[in-house]
């Protein structure tokens, strides 16, 4: 009895306690260590011109997905899809233009490789090089900015 009496109390005492687990860590994505504002350079191989500008590269609902806001022209903002060290754009058409391309993920630097197509124009592809680096990493580039407000429309004759 004394034995009985000794284990209910001991399993009244151990119910009333109260535990508490705490997941402090959070699962790695790969989107997260691109996230941010990106210094660009922009090399059109259509054209054969450079361009500098500011992209700024947001989450996404999705575990892989982020935005490229101001890609290529003021206001376009581009969806892709982040994969350990490549990214992708997949065809999209945004505000008449269509774009789609891919790129590779190093450290504080992401190159990408697209092509742009004004649709209300009617114009040709222009195949685009950019390199992107963090804020910060290589912030000398700003001072010297070339920016494109409006997408290229000459035509080119081969």
């Amino acid at each position: 009895m004394k034995r009985s009496l000794l284990f209910l109390i001991a399993l009244i005492a151990l119910a009333s306690c109260d535990v508490y687990m705490v997941d402090t860590e959070r699962p790695y994505r790969s989107r997260d260590r691109i996230v941010g504002t990106h210094a660009t350079e922009e090399y059109s191989q259509t054209y054969h011109e450079y361009y500098e500008y500011d992209v700024w590269i947001s989450a996404g609902n999705r575990p892989n997905e982020v935005y490229l806001e101001n890609l290529y022209m003021d206001g376009l903002s581009v969806y892709a899809t982040v994969s350990y060290d490549a990214i992708n754009i997949p065809y999209q058409v945004i505000d008449g233009y269509e774009i789609e391309g891919s790129g590779t993920i190093y450290s504080d630097q992401i190159s990408l490789n697209y092509y742009v197509r004004d649709r209300y124009s009617n114009t040709v592809k222009d195949f685009c090089e950019a390199t992107l680096w963090r804020d910060g990493y290589y912030a000398g580039r700003k001072a010297e900015s070339k920016k494109r407000t409006t997408a290229r429309t000459k035509d080119i004759i081969f």
